[in-house]
């Protein structure tokens, strides 16, 4: 028997490193500064942990192509359950995410109270940092409301 080798397949490692939370199967090995669980590229071809789930239980290509992406429908990053986890553009990644949760792109449409306030805070000229405090949204928030609604 070769020494420094070890005796567990690829997926009894891999499942070693993951922690049940609900229905999601999360990483407890390291994580990228991103969020993603890491992998050793030379040992899985994969530097993420989700694309190797994706790739190992739901048969998406390795390395993962460009332009395309591997999808969590449970948006954690940290989640590797193949059941959450689909091969497709990045684009439909956007476009679910948007409609999962509009707020994290920033398109929520304004209420007529904040663009009121919004109009008020742009004729006392308050500065765009503290118009996002007040009004509890991104500073890219009141650019495209502005642009969008009030121009």
């Amino acid at each position: 028997m070769l020494t420094g080798y070890p005796v567990a397949s690829l997926e009894e490692r891999f499942l070693k490193k993951c922690t049940l939370e609900g229905d999601c199967w999360l990483w407890t090995g390291g994580a990228t500064t991103n969020g993603y669980g890491q992998l050793l590229p030379r040992v899985w071809e994969t530097g993420y942990a989700h694309q190797w789930a994706c790739h190992h239980w739901n048969g998406s290509p390795l390395p993962v192509e460009k332009g395309m992406c591997v999808k969590h429908s449970c948006d954690k990053r940290l989640c590797v359950n193949p059941a959450h986890l689909s091969y497709g553009t990045l684009q439909e990644n956007i476009q679910e995410m948007v409609e999962r949760h509009p707020r994290a792109m920033g398109r929520v449409a304004p209420t007529d109270a904040e663009l009121a306030l919004l109009q008020q805070m742009i004729v006392d000229d308050i500065p765009r940092r503290e118009m996002a405090r007040r009004l509890g949204h991104a500073r890219a928030w009141i650019d495209r409301i502005t642009r969008d609604y009030l121009s």
